[in-house]
């Protein structure tokens, strides 16, 4: 399997934001690119370069390869509905964006690790690919050595998952529904993200 990414402190150093919301995120710290270039966040002027930007941000906040990512984009283009609107759908609809969503992990990461690990379950199916589309009316589950695992012990006691309104959760069961279609009104980033222009640069 092609990785994803490197390190994840460049990254998000890289494109000038907190990529991933977290509150020890590296440009937190250093709030410019990193290498001898560094020293101011990174300027975009030029349009291929902002849709380039744009394209990048999304793809690594889900996790995907450059080929899944064109695929997941071009395939939103190609249906009949609003393209921006499908590309939001269609990522947010993605398990491990959807475990994250949930509010029951600290990172999205994390979510991803468990469902390469066989310990996540959709309908009582075991599913180990990250990029399982779940539906709406879906069951999420979890196996019980993950009910008790410290690591999401602690994290529940210490957060109350607060989920977009998509999705119905049951905390003391770490149960997700998928309850409706997630839009560009009810998915909310961790950062600024422009789906519109991510849609001209393939388009282009």
């Amino acid at each position: 399997m092609s990785k994803v990414i490197t390190s994840k402190s460049k990254i998000s150093r890289k494109y000038g934001v907190n990529l991933w919301g977290k509150a020890n995120d590296a440009f937190n710290k250093k709030p410019y690119i990193p290498g001898q270039h560094g020293g101011k966040v990174m300027r975009i002027s030029k349009t291929y370069r902002k849709q380039l930007v744009e394209k990048n941000k999304m793809r690594f906040f889900h996790l995907l390869t450059e080929k899944q990512f064109a695929n997941i984009v071009r395939a939103s283009i190609a249906s009949r509905n609003n393209s921006t609107e499908m590309v939001v759908q269609n990522l947010n609809t993605l398990l491990s964006t959807v475990l994250f969503s949930s509010g029951f992990f600290a990172t999205i990461f994390f979510a991803k690790q468990l469902i390469s690990h066989g310990h996540v379950f959709v309908n009582g199916r075991k599913v180990t690919s990250h990029t399982y589309k779940v539906k709406v009316g879906d069951i999420i589950t979890f196996a019980e050595k993950i009910k008790a695992n410290p690591q999401v012990v602690a994290y529940l006691e210490a957060n109350t998952p607060v989920p977009p309104s998509y999705l119905k959760i049951e905390k003391n069961l770490m149960k997700i529904e998928l309850s409706a279609l997630p839009d560009s009104t009810s998915v909310k980033y961790p950062c600024e993200v422009q789906p519109n222009v991510v849609i001209e640069y393939y388009s282009a």
